[in-house]
């Protein structure tokens, strides 16, 4: 059985399934940078790997700035 079922908000049908078979369940829904970073952290709270999950914020960050440079 996976740890973690991670998928989106509106996806209910999938929920409720997890919820039937004991699984573990996050839904998230990012629409911005800054929501996105925060869904990073959630699942990074959730399994336990919050420092992964940092590190996994700051790359995206750091990629988001090398894109705009190059946009600008």
């Amino acid at each position: 059985n996976p740890d973690l079922f991670v998928h989106t908000a509106s996806d209910k049908e999938n929920l409720q399934a997890c919820e039937e078979l004991g699984i573990p369940a996050l839904a998230i829904a990012p629409e911005t940078a800054e929501e996105t970073l925060d869904a990073f952290r959630l699942v990074g709270k959730a399994l336990g790997l919050e420092d992964r999950a940092e590190m996994l914020c700051n790359y995206y960050n750091q990629v988001m700035a090398i894109a705009k440079d190059k946009l600008a």
